[in-house]
């Protein structure tokens, strides 16, 4: 029996929209593997669940510390700024 995008949404509530999209692939993926009966449908899911909130977790892991590296670059940047508008202060003034 497959699975409804419905279904889904009442045992992930988070997939949303996705839903329709996630469940005929689930579909595919429980034929395949020959995942058939009510506790192994279910735990099936509640794998995919987990491997995707992991997933998401990483994701956020990565683009914080991406974040962070962004405002580290920017910092040197103003840094190298500064010292190269001193630089050429200095240079305009020996120079006249």
């Amino acid at each position: 029996m497959p699975i409804t995008a419905q279904q889904l949404l009442q045992i992930l509530p988070n997939a949303g929209k996705q839903a329709g999209v996630f469940a005929p692939v689930l579909n595919t993926a429980k034929q395949r593997l020959q995942i058939v009966g009510v506790k192994r449908v279910a735990a099936f899911i509640a794998q995919i669940g987990k491997a995707a909130a992991r997933a998401a977790m990483v994701l956020a892991d990565v683009l914080k510390r991406a974040d962070q590296r962004a405002g580290d670059l920017a910092e040197v940047a103003d840094q190298a700024r500064g010292r190269g508008m001193t630089c050429e202060q200095a240079y305009d003034g020996i120079a006249k």
